[in-house]
């Protein structure tokens, strides 16, 4: 017997087209901005990410020389704090991506739907990204995107839009260097990173801001040493546990070896 608790397979049905199945990243991700793009080994907590997780799924992919576009059913249940969803094990989802890839960039539309189940509403992103090389050494890359989370629909709906840019800096051979900022406004928010805040509470308006920056020392290709840093600036107003208008900010600072 074979056991495993993730997977990946697929069959090449003809030289653009395949056929592939099992547990990897939903094509409703965005792969530009922080989120895409970043380093980030010990950054890019703040909820700006347009990253919806992992799931099973099965998926049709097609890719003819600049283009390349996809669709897949998933399993709709994940659980991400800072996507402030959390889905029942017994739904399902559609995700698709469109991309074209040129000289020096590349862009991106994706979105994703997912059913709810029973008493609580359905969860949907779409969001748009792309990466322009200014040159061999500077890279721009952005992302921005709306949404939907799962809530119970008896409490309210919790809406979000979030954006993202990174600059990206090949500084030597083996060192580098980048620096981003993120923005996420979430409306009726009641996500668990309220804890951030001092409250779980729900029925939540919630404005981030976010910055971090790095740089990164790769002598060879299996080591990578480097310093990150990120600031995230929160503000959120509401009802609960008493808590109104209510700022934070948040600093961190981590080694990379």
């Amino acid at each position: 017997d074979v056991l495993m608790s993730d997977a990946w397979g697929w069959w090449k049905m003809t030289p653009e087209l395949t056929l592939s199945g099992g547990y990897t990243g939903t094509l409703a991700r965005v792969n530009f901005g922080i989120d895409g793009s970043c380093t980030c080994f010990v950054t890019n907590t703040a909820p700006s990410r347009l990253n919806p997780g992992d799931r099973t799924q099965v998926r049709l992919s097609y890719a003819s020389g600049p283009v390349s576009f996809g669709v897949a059913l998933e399993d709709a249940s994940f659980s991400d704090p800072a996507l402030g969803a959390n889905l029942p094990s017994d739904t399902l989802g559609f995700s698709s991506e469109v991309r074209w890839k040129g000289e020096g960039y590349s862009v991106e539309v994706s979105g994703g739907y997912w059913d709810g189940g029973n008493g609580r509403r359905d969860a949907y992103q779409i969001g748009l990204g792309g990466k322009l090389d200014m040159n061999d050494f500077l890279s721009l890359s952005a992302a921005a995107g709306v949404g939907r989370a799962s809530t119970v629909t008896s409490a309210p709906a919790n809406d979000y839009w979030r954006t993202s840019m990174l600059a990206t800096a090949k500084l030597s051979d083996s060192v580098s260097a980048e620096i981003g900022y993120g923005y996420a406004e979430n409306d009726q928010s009641s996500f668990s990173s309220f804890a951030y805040s001092g409250t779980t509470g729900s029925h939540f308006d919630a404005k981030v801001h976010s910055v971090i920056a790095g740089i990164y020392y790769e002598p060879v290709t299996q080591l990578t040493l480097g310093l990150e840093g990120e600031w995230q600036k929160w503000n959120s107003d509401g009802n609960a546990a008493g808590t109104v208008n209510k700022d934070l900010e948040v600093v961190s600072v981590g080694l990379v070896s």
